[in-house]
Parts: C-alpha cells; sequence; structure tokens
C-alpha cells in the first residue's frame, strides 16, 4: 500500500557535529514537529496453527517513510555556543526543518532525521550551530 503520511513527531536525540573548539554535542531537548512522507506498507495475515483448530488471524504490518518535517523546539545557548559573546545561559526556542526516514513495524514508528536548526532570538548570529545540520533520532507520536 501507497499513501501519503501526515505525522505529529519529535526528535529524541540529537548529535551536533564539532564546530570550532567546541566537540560533538549531544542534546535531548524538547521539541515537537510536523512531518509529511510517502509512505509504502506491507502486510501479511497470519493464521497460526491452533491444537484445538481454532482459527484466530492476526494482521503484521511494516512501513516505509521518507519525507520532510519542520517544528518549534529549544536549545540552550551560554557562552561555549556562542565563542563567548555572551555571558548568561538560558534555553533559547528553535525553528528546526530537515527530512526524515522511518521504519513502522505495527503501530511503533521510529526513524533517522538530518535536520537544521534556525535560533529565534537576538543571539542567532552568535550561535555557532544556526543553520548547521545535526544527525537526530526521531519517533512519530501521533498519526492523523
Amino acid at each position: 500500500n501507497n499513501s501519503l503520511d501526515i505525522d505529529l513527531t519529535s526528535i529524541i536525540f540529537k548529535s551536533r557535529h564539532s564546530v570550532d573548539d567546541v566537540p560533538n554535542q549531544f542534546s535531548a531537548d524538547l521539541d515537537i514537529a510536523v512531518y509529511i512522507g510517502i509512505r509504502k506498507d506491507f502486510y501479511r495475515i497470519i493464521t497460526p496453527a491452533h491444537p484445538l483448530h481454532e482459527m484466530k488471524s492476526y494482521v503484521q504490518q511494516i512501513g516505509f517513510d521518507l519525507g520532510v518535517f519542520a517544528g518549534i523546539g529549544s536549545s540552550p545557548v551560554n557562552p561555549t555556543v556562542t565563542n563567548n559573546k555572551i555571558n548568561q545561559e538560558y534555553d533559547a526556542m528553535i525553528f528546526q526543518k530537515g527530512v526524515a526516514a522511518f521504519i513502522s513495524i505495527n503501530k511503533m514508528s521510529v526513524g533517522f532525521a538530518l535536520g537544521f536548526d534556525h535560533l529565534l532570538d537576538k543571539n542567532r548570529s552568535s550561535w555557532i550551530y544556526n543553520q548547521k545540520s545535526y544527525l537526530g533520532l526521531i519517533i512519530s507520536v501521533s498519526s492523523f
């Protein structure tokens, strides 16, 4: 079965590449995004043999998805990630976008994302990760 897939997703882990003197960063900040993609599903009906000759069948499903996402999230901003251009530390709102690929087994969907974050405050020009790529582990938390 081929279909259009629209999901509510969250990137649960991000791995950011090293920038300047800052080593690779691994983060698990809050974010949420809308995902739109093309999905291919495969189904198999399984009817196990039962010693009492009762027939109980179930459907096993596996799916593959490829598409784009966009949403909002948060990220820490501090002297390290701004090349010491600010003194305070805080969590800032970000806009995120990117591409993702999912594998779904029955109702569980997990995948990988290649994304880009855009800081939504006055320190965006100093933030070393602004519009830089990251790799993420993404899950689907709802299906419309």
